[in-house]
């Protein structure tokens, strides 16, 4: 399994002008007009942000955080926190930043940034835009208030969605990533050959995702086009029938919804199995984390359903059985070949555990490209149609 996420470890950013707060010490004013506001950077010192990069700021109530171009930054339970006055006054204390590598030129821009925010002494606020001083009054750094979504939050399970753009720009010719909410905890990604699933949560517009992994592949990607991912989503909008999803780092990705004319229908294709999925519920997180187990390289497991009979391969040995689909689906006693095989290593085991949830499914959804057939609280076998 191969998570798309990796763990960062956090450092602390400590301003030159500030000493560590006493943790005892109740939290500093922060006035009523910077609480609840987001910006996007426009200028650091007079120069535009550098091409490509996307540089943020949010205040929450009591702390602040936003994105360098290249890593995180703000708060958290010890750090982050800022005072303010509506009269102008702003103070940072310290912050962490994660340490991720990025190109030279865009590492010098962060921490450029960062000093500058280490000599914030003062604000102006003027026509959605936000000024920041140092201590000589000069503007060290310029704001654009992001655009909220004024339409109301819409769940997203059981939803699909095409991808038609990032940043404005249409994905490459031949490129088909699908997007689709398998119901209010997960969601999967999907190209022509391979995909994804994520842990999410929502907050209003707000959009979050937790762990991510490797679904598997079900062909050869030659064209090198892969899943175009959401890495770090932060807030959705579902407005005139597409769904906006700005990320952390800015790129806004649209997507229009999947037509019924781009979904496999459940029956009549070849289906491949991509992964057994289960789940691992991790301290701390809301929602259980995907734990999928992507089929052997070297082994192929199908599925095809037509007129009431399931057969396929399980990777080794062919079978077959009898299906009743109504609002669910149920799969009869299997009748299999005796074959035993030695390569690829472990295919005896895969091909036993696949079969042995195959005869627990209790339901299916078509999800985006993929198909889910699931066991109620127990592992999903997720296919794909080449």
């Amino acid at each position: 399994m191969h998570a798309r996420h990796v763990a960062m470890f956090l450092i602390a950013f400590v301003l030159a002008a500030c000493s560590l707060r006493d943790a005892t010490q109740p939290p500093p004013s922060t006035g009523t007009v910077l609480p609840g506001t987001r910006w996007v950077l426009t200028s650091l010192r007079g120069q535009p942000p550098l091409p490509g990069t996307h540089v943020n700021l949010e205040f929450g109530k009591q702390s602040f955080g936003g994105f360098t171009g290249c890593n995180d930054y703000g708060g958290g339970p010890d750090s982050g926190k800022y005072a303010a006055t509506d009269a102008g006054v702003l103070q940072l204390f310290e912050f962490a930043v994660t340490a991720v590598g990025c190109p030279g030129d865009i590492l010098a821009q962060e921490k450029a940034y960062l000093e500058a925010l280490a000599s914030a002494a003062s604000y102006r606020l003027s026509n959605r835009r936000l000024e920041i001083q140092n201590a000589a009054r000069e503007t060290i750094l310029i704001y654009a208030q992001r655009t909220e979504c004024s339409e109301a939050p819409t769940s997203l399970a059981g939803t699909a969605w095409r991808l038609a753009s990032v940043d404005g720009q249409a994905p490459l010719s031949g490129a088909a990533t699908t997007l689709g909410f398998v119901d209010d905890k997960w969601f999967v990604e999907h190209s022509r050959c391979q995909g994804y699933v994520s842990s999410y949560q929502t907050t209003g517009h707000e959009l979050s995702s937790g762990f991510s992994a490797w679904l598997g592949q079900v062909c050869q990607d030659e064209g090198n086009q892969g899943v175009i991912t959401l890495a770090t989503p932060s807030d959705y909008c579902l407005t005139q029938g597409r769904l906006q999803i700005a990320m952390r780092a800015g790129p806004a990705f649209v997507y229009d919804p999947l037509p019924e004319t781009a979904r496999p229908p459940l029956e009549g294709p070849t289906w491949f199995l991509l992964s057994i999925v289960g789940q691992r519920l991790v301290e701390g997180e809301v929602a259980p984390w995907p734990d999928p187990f992507p089929v052997r390289e070297g082994s192929v497991i199908t599925l095809t359903l037509a007129n009431g009979i399931a057969s396929g391969s399980a990777g080794c040995n062919t079978y077959q059985a009898t299906y009743s689909r109504g609002a669910a689906i149920t799969f009869g006693p299997l009748a299999m070949t005796k074959k035993a095989c030695l390569a690829p290593e472990g295919v005896m085991e895969q091909e036993q555990r696949y079969l042995g949830v195959l005869q627990d499914v209790t339901d299916y959804r078509l999800v985006g490209s993929e198909l889910w057939l699931e066991t109620g609280s127990g592992p999903a076998l997720v296919f794909a149609v080449k």
